[in-house]
């Protein structure tokens, strides 16, 4: 986890939302290749005590502190992907961000996507039963 405040950051240029289709939505695609490593957003989050019915499919769990956090910017855009081209942590001396980084280098044009993880799968097939 990272050890320093976020005092400023700049929305990325290099990013945009596309539609997909009908069945995925929107994602998130960079118009520049991006190096692994690189931080591809910080996103600025609300955070939560419990999870919030509306916005299930958007939150991230601060492991730390076990927040909800539903983080503004691209960051409730990403689609889902394993292993994924994007991981994330949270910022922690700050918990209220999230880091998006490139876990490996990502060509220009391609989805960004990170591991939603198991327990978003598991939570989701009980909602839908």
């Amino acid at each position: 986890m990272e050890n320093n405040l976020i005092n400023s950051f700049e929305i990325p240029k290099n990013l945009e939302v596309r539609f997909i289709d009908d069945t995925i939505g929107y994602g998130v695609f960079t118009t520049k290749p991006i190096k692994k490593g690189d931080i591809v957003e910080i996103c600025y989050c609300l955070e939560f005590d419990t999870f919030i019915g509306h916005f299930l499919d958007y939150i991230f769990e601060n492991p730390e502190t076990n927040k909800k956090l539903v983080p503004f910017g691209y960051g409730s855009i990403y689609n889902h992907d394993r292993p994924g081209n994007i991981r994330w942590i949270v910022v922690s001396n700050n918990n209220k961000f999230i880091k998006f980084l490139a876990f490996r280098d990502i060509d220009e044009n391609e989805e960004l996507r990170h591991d939603y993880g198991d327990l978003y799968w598991k939570s989701k097939n009980r909602r839908m039963l």
